[in-house]
This record gives structure tokens, sequence and C-alpha cells, in this order.
């Protein structure tokens, strides 16, 4: 059975959590497999989170809208930092890495490892318990991690360093423990403890709530979860039920919530970044390279003398060919430089074929085939189709102008254009009345 395993490297240890890739349930393992496909998380801690406005179009004319607003919003270099995005409804949920986090991860799981980003893993893990909406703690021992999560994305992303491990700090300190004293407090008094409660309360009013969407639910998992009295004192702070995050039965909510969601990365069509980092290149060359380096020139060498004299030949024998047939199909060429007869052949194809391209049975074709991709998509129409010569002269630009329902079925007729005509691009969109999409694609006509 092919698995895939989800790996969560935390302060307190190392979980690992694999499931099928197309059936099977999940579980637990006490190693990454040998086999399969292997996802690591990047801790929230280490991310960049940013929500940017994208045109529905392809991915790399969204890439460089995203690139370009990062520039302007990071407070580093993208020279340093690795990034990928999800797009949803025209607004692309982009994660940003320092480069130097990742080859320290990828140095642990190793290179055959995916490496994708926490918060992620949290979204795919509610997304499997059929969940659209939820806000999410997640408390680690070094951070805690919020997720707002709206129609089946992030909506927002908040890294608090209150941690697990900062909360002793402060018991310990209120209640003058050394550390160990107060974490065992910690784990039994929970949030009957003032310090604790505090605690808590600082943390939700950081997230500023109320300037937040509401969300329906709320789900805490992590350590910190297991904390006694934490959901009765959250459901105070956030004015809503607060339930323990939903998991496998074979799986814990405390534990294995990101190794579970990384692990469902290798599903198909889940929602998934991959944050590859940088190949790092050697300036030394071994001995044996530069050895088998210099026996590959001599073998090439000798290869090009081979083939210089086979070519020679095989040039003399192709005049004569040539020679020969202009005689017989061109005679009025047989008399030209051999070396001019190329470029007077290109000539006449080149002139043979705009005569085809500009043939009224090419026009009508054309218009068919537009005709039917037009057939399959309901209310799309087209007001306007041109035809007429590039800036070259060489080929012929037909211009189409229409309505459509909206941007998403203009981007079909344009996919179905591509198809009918050459580089059919969208060259003006723009809102039309009652909800309508005005469009103009530009394309070349085809020779049949």
């Amino acid at each position: 059975m092919l698995r895939a395993t989800g790996i969560d490297i935390g302060a307190t240890g190392t979980r690992w959590v694999s499931v099928g890739q197309y059936w099977g349930a999940a579980q637990k393992e006490d190693a990454a497999p040998l086999g399969g496909t292997a996802i690591a998380n990047l801790g929230a801690d280490r991310l960049t989170f940013r929500r940017i406005g994208v045109p529905h179009v392809g991915r790399e004319i969204q890439g460089q809208v995203v690139r370009e607003e990062l520039g302007f919003s990071l407070p580093f270099s993208l020279e340093d930092a690795t990034w990928d995005w999800l797009e949803s409804d025209e607004m692309a949920s982009v994660i940003v890495a320092f480069n130097e986090d990742i080859i320290a991860l990828r140095q642990k799981v190793g290179d055959s490892a995916t490496i994708d980003a926490a918060p992620l893993s949290i979204l795919r893990a509610l997304l499997e318990n059929r969940q659209t909406e939820a806000l999410v703690f997640d408390f680690g021992a070094t951070h805690t991690t919020v997720c707002g999560i709206k129609d089946r994305a992030l909506e927002w992303i908040k890294v608090s360093l209150r941690g697990g491990d900062d909360l002793t700090k402060r018991i310990a300190l209120a209640n003058m423990q050394d550390l160990e004293m107060a974490e065992e407090h910690k784990r039994t008094v929970g949030c009957e403890d003032y310090t604790c409660r505090q605690w808590l309360r600082e943390l939700v009013d950081s997230l500023a709530l109320s300037s937040r969407p509401l969300f329906s639910q709320v789900f805490i998992c992590g350590g910190g979860a297991a904390l006694p009295g934490i959901t009765e004192a959250l459901k105070e702070y956030c004015g809503k039920e607060v339930k323990l995050f939903p998991m496998p039965d074979s799986l814990s909510p405390y534990s294995d919530v990101l190794a579970y969601g990384a692990a469902l990365a290798g599903k198909p069509r889940r929602p998934k970044v991959e944050l590859c980092p940088p190949v790092q290149k050697s300036s030394n060359i071994k001995l044996i390279y530069a050895v088998w380096l210099a026996l590959l020139l001599l073998l090439g060498t000798a290869d090009l003398e081979l083939r210089h004299a086979t070519l020679t030949r095989l040039q003399t024998q192709h005049q004569a060919v040539i020679s020969e047939a202009l005689q017989q199909e061109a005679p009025e060429l047989a008399n030209m430089e051999l070396s001019n007869i190329p470029a007077e052949v290109e000539k006449r194809l080149s002139r043979s074929q705009r005569i085809g391209i500009s043939s009224p049975n090419n026009y009508i074709e054309t218009m068919a085939a537009i005709d039917k991709a037009i057939s399959s998509l309901t209310n799309l129409e087209i007001r306007t189709i041109e035809f007429r010569p590039d800036n070259s002269g060489q080929n012929t630009v037909v211009m189409l102008t229409g309505l459509a329902e909206s941007a998403q079925q203009v981007e079909s007729f344009r996919s179905a254009c591509d198809k009918v005509l050459t580089k059919a691009e969208l060259i003006d969109s723009r809102a039309g009345a009652n909800s309508t999409t005005r469009f103009t694609i530009e394309g070349q006509l085809r020779q049949q």
C-alpha cells in the first residue's frame, strides 16, 4: 500500500504519522518508513504569512504578482528566502521561509522529504474531518499558533512566543518555585491558578479577535490543550464553545495533529506548498572527475573528427542529389548559386504559407472552431470578430470581443481559443453591467 508519512519535529520530541495515499487509516509510526512519501513540517514560528490578491490567470503570472508584492512588504531580501502559495477566490495565501531554516530542517529529515508548513497541516487535518471553518489554537512548548480558517482556506495566522515553557517560568516566578515544581503545578492545577489564567488572557487579547471575522467553533490542540480547565477559560475569553481538535481514534489531539496534517499533504488534491531549499554548489572537483573529464574530451575530439569527415562526404552526395532534383522540379533555380537556393526556397515557402493562412477556407474553419468553443459556454456572447495583419505583415491577428458571466468563464473561453488560435491571450477584462465581464482576446490565425 502506498503511504505518506508526516514528520513533526517539536521541542519535546519528533512525531511520525502515516496515512494511505489513496486508502488506509492513519497510524502512528516509530520512525519515518524507508518507502513512500515523507513530508516534514516547518514550524509556524519560522514562517512569514501573507494574503495577496492575485488575478485568476495562470500560475506563472500569479507568481510574478506575488513576487512583486513580497518584494515591497517583506523586511528582508527574497534572495534569502523561499516561498510558495495557495490560491482561492483570487486570494493567494503565501508562505515564506528563510533558506537557512529550510536547510537546517532538511539536514534532520533527509533530502527525499518534502518541506511543508505547519499551519497548512492544521488546515488539512481540519478539512479531513469535513470542517471548513474554525478558530484553532495549537499550544506548543515554545510558541502558540492560532489559525483563522474560513471557506476551506487560511484566513490569517498568529504566532505568539507564549508557549508552555514560558508559562512554566511565569508560574515558577510567581510562586517562587523551581521549574520542575512549577511544571508539576501547571499540569495539576492548570487554569485554577491565577498566573495561568492571566497568561491565557494575554494570549487571547493579543489576537484582537473583535477586529477579525467571527468563527462558529473553536478547537484546541498541542500539549497545552491538556492543561486542566483550559477549555472553560478559553470559552469565557472567546465567547464560544471550545473543543478538542477532532482526530481519528488512533491519534491524539495533544501530540499528533501536525504530523497527521503533514501526512495528508501526500494525498491527492489536498492544499499544500513545497518549500524547496536552495541547492548548494561546490567548487571542488575531485581528481577522479577530472580524469573522466579529460577522457571524455579526448573521446569527444575523436568523435568530432570522424563526424566531420562523414558530414563532408554526405554534403557532397546531397549537393549532387539537390542539383538533379532542381533540374527536374525547378529548372529556374538550377542556374543559381547553391548558397542562394535555401533563401529563395524559404521565400517561396513563406509566400505559400501566407497565402494558406489568409485563404477564405481558413477564415471559415477558424470561425467554425470558435463557434464550437462558444456552444459549450452558456450565455457567453461574441460581439465582434476582427481579422487584421500583424506588424510584420507575416501573420493574421484575430481579435474577439464579447460578454461573459464571470472572469472564470472568460478564462475557459480563452483556453478553448488557445486550441484554435496561436498565442490566444486575454488583453482586456473589465466589469460590465449586471455582474458580467467584458473581455477582449487576441491571437494569431493558424495555417490549416
